[in-house]
């Protein structure tokens, strides 16, 4: 019977960890994912609606894109209105699914891979508010005894004291 052993004593064995020849194994199987950066809202709108046509995406398109050349993908990202670091997000995203794309066997898996590009794009598309028209009700006018600045008022109230009447303003 082994028991426990006491919390000063040092352990018989140093275990746990990786072997030496993880990293070998790691590089010759070619493991390794690669997370696509984050989409920007406006890069996110751009890309949303160049992709969206009528009612409904075209997987299809955006399937045939990633599968094209990487020249044709830089020529498309340009093409979008959006700010020069919103461009280079963009890029890199497509860049990455791109690779994962051309990696896939078979249409459907390809298929799969194109809605997974277009899942962010309809979640941040569901999360934004439309913007709607703001009214501002017009502003009502004040009566001209509450105008007046408080040296105006003591000017008041001094003459009143001389007259012996008394003003509204300092009821």
């Amino acid at each position: 019977m082994v028991g426990k052993r006491n919390a000063s004593s040092s352990p018989r064995a140093v275990g746990g960890g990786r072997s030496a020849r993880y990293e070998e194994r790691r590089a010759r199987r070619g493991g390794g994912f690669q997370y696509a950066p984050e989409w920007s809202d406006a890069a996110a709108a751009a890309v949303f609606d160049k992709f969206h046509v009528g009612e409904r995406f075209q997987v299809a398109r955006v399937v045939g894109l990633l599968m094209g050349v990487a020249g044709e993908l830089r020529a498309w990202v340009e093409e979008l209105r959006v700010s020069e670091h919103d461009r280079e997000v963009t890029l890199s995203i497509l860049e990455v699914h791109a690779a994962r794309m051309k990696g896939a066997k078979g249409g459907a898996a390809r298929k799969v891979l194109g809605r997974r590009l277009l899942k962010p794009l309809w979640d941040r598309r569901a999360a934004r508010v439309p913007v709607e028209g703001l009214e501002v009700p017009a502003a009502q006018m004040c009566p001209a005894w509450l105008l007046r600045t408080y040296s105006q008022w003591e000017r008041g109230a001094a003459q009143d004291a001389t007259d012996g009447t008394v003003s509204a303003s300092l009821v």
